[in-house]
């Protein structure tokens, strides 16, 4: 393991979301390090720092893909991290739901809306 790059990675995850979602070394248990290690210092150390695209261009696009997934777990985590980040507002993010819902299906679209929802609470709070 290169730790600069687990720290790194590490980093990165606090800047999107807050904490380090249970993936610091001490926090995961053994059987599953090669998750977090793929998790920390592939996509969050190498993908999500890459050039080209800033964090919210990302969000954006991973928004749009969990949202066609339908998982509405993923999309909460990702507007959460984004209201508080200030990479999007509550405006914005009502206009990504109707977007979305018209291009990923209406039931998907209600998943995100909720997940919305949920979010915009949580960060109100």
């Amino acid at each position: 393991m290169d730790d600069a790059r687990r720290q790194a990675g590490l980093a990165k995850v606090r800047e999107l979301y807050g904490d380090d979602r249970g993936l610091a070394p001490a926090e995961a248990p053994p059987e599953s390090a090669p998750y977090v290690e793929a998790t920390v210092d592939h996509l969050f150390a190498d993908l999500w720092a890459r050039p080209g695209l800033s964090v919210r261009d990302r969000r954006l696009i991973t928004l749009g893909i969990v949202a066609a997934m339908g998982r509405r777990d993923v999309a909460e985590t990702q507007l959460v991290g984004a209201l508080l980040a200030g990479d999007l507002d509550s405006e914005q993010v009502g206009e990504i739901v109707l977007h979305v819902a018209h291009y990923a299906g209406w039931p998907n679209g209600q998943a995100l809306h909720a997940a919305a929802r949920a979010a915009v609470d949580r960060v109100s709070a």
